[in-house]
């Protein structure tokens, strides 16, 4: 199959002839720099240009990241990522709700030790976590009073 070109006979841009390349300005060289060109060839050079991808360096994405991070916050916690008892800078023991505090309680008497993350003693750490939930859920503590004494 062959593609023919139509060019006029004004501009020497017109006419049948056999085309001389596949794209545009190859196929049409005498209308180059004229209103009706499309240089497709260098319009896609360009285009490739622009969708090309730098290449991937982890490093720097790391560095980036730890730019825009935030510190995640868990809300109201016991022992907040500031607090001078924690070592390893996270939240520990969130009591944002009443199902929270609750869990909290019943975690911290898991506990046999001293958490590796936690600076102080074990009672210290029971302590502040059961003064904390009952402080912002009181019903916690009547609830347990009302279950010891059934």
């Amino acid at each position: 199959m062959f593609i023919y070109k139509k060019t006029h006979a004004s501009g020497g841009c017109g006419g049948f002839q056999k085309p001389k390349g596949h794209l545009d300005t190859q196929m049409y060289p005498e209308c180059e720099g004229k209103p009706g060109d499309r240089d497709i060839v260098k319009k896609t050079r360009e285009k490739r240009k622009k969708k090309q991808k730098k290449s991937f360096n982890l490093s720097d994405f790391m560095k980036e990241a730890k730019k825009t991070v935030k510190q995640r916050s868990r809300g109201t916690c016991v022992f907040q990522s500031t607090s001078p008892k924690v070592k390893d800078n996270k939240d520990h023991f969130p009591i944002n709700n009443l199902a929270h505090g609750s869990n909290a309680l019943a975690r911290v008497e898991q506990y046999k030790s001293v958490p590796s993350w936690y600076k102080g003693t074990l009672d210290g750490l029971k302590s502040a976590v059961k003064k904390t939930v009952y402080k912002k859920f009181p019903g916690l503590k009547s609830r347990k009073e009302k279950k010891e004494d059934k």
